[in-house]
């Protein structure tokens, strides 16, 4: 472990740590807003969506200091490199400091998958609202519901019924 590895692994762990905390907001943040789409609730909505653009420029302003530090890094203490890579830096560590990034990485990982997940979840109550509005308007606007009919002849006939908005009765 030469001198500047002790500084090496306190940037790189306060990297870690941010990085932690901008996923765990990313968490909240998605988490609310599945939650306001579960309720129909549009105003919850737009405040999850509101705190949810707050969270991108956090993580943005995240990824530009991890690549600052590894540029630093690489500058630093890696001969002929502009910048250094995660594996240049953990290489360079003690072996305890690589268990607990190692360990940190893994709890960034665990994190991210769930921020992903509860996108999936979200993205798919979005879909489906989607196709009910779309039926809705089918069946107002007097579209085709998808499946054909077949006349006491057997010959095909429309589906649709005609406009619901249009009806006289």
């Amino acid at each position: 472990m030469t001198k500047h590895s002790t500084d090496w692994s306190d940037d790189c762990l306060a990297q870690l740590e941010r990085e932690e905390a901008v996923l765990k907001t990313a968490l909240t943040s998605v988490r609310l807003i599945g939650t306001a789409l579960a309720a129909n609730d549009l105003l919850a909505l737009a405040t999850a969506l509101a705190a949810q653009a707050e969270v991108v420029s956090k993580v943005y302003e995240a990824r530009r200091l991890g690549h600052a530090l590894f540029t630093q890094l690489g500058a630093k203490h890696v001969p002929g490199q502009k910048a250094s890579t995660a594996a240049a830096v953990y290489d360079r560590l003690a072996p305890g400091l690589r268990t607990n990034i190692r360990e940190r990485v893994e709890k960034l990982r665990e994190l991210a998958a769930l921020v992903e997940r509860q996108n999936r979840s979200n993205a798919f109550v979005v879909r489906q609202s989607l196709r009910l509005v779309r039926r809705l308007l089918g069946v107002l606007l007097g579209a085709r519901d998808g499946g054909e009919r077949y006349s006491r002849a057997g010959t095909p006939q429309p589906s649709g019924t005609g406009s619901i908005l249009n009806a006289r009765g």
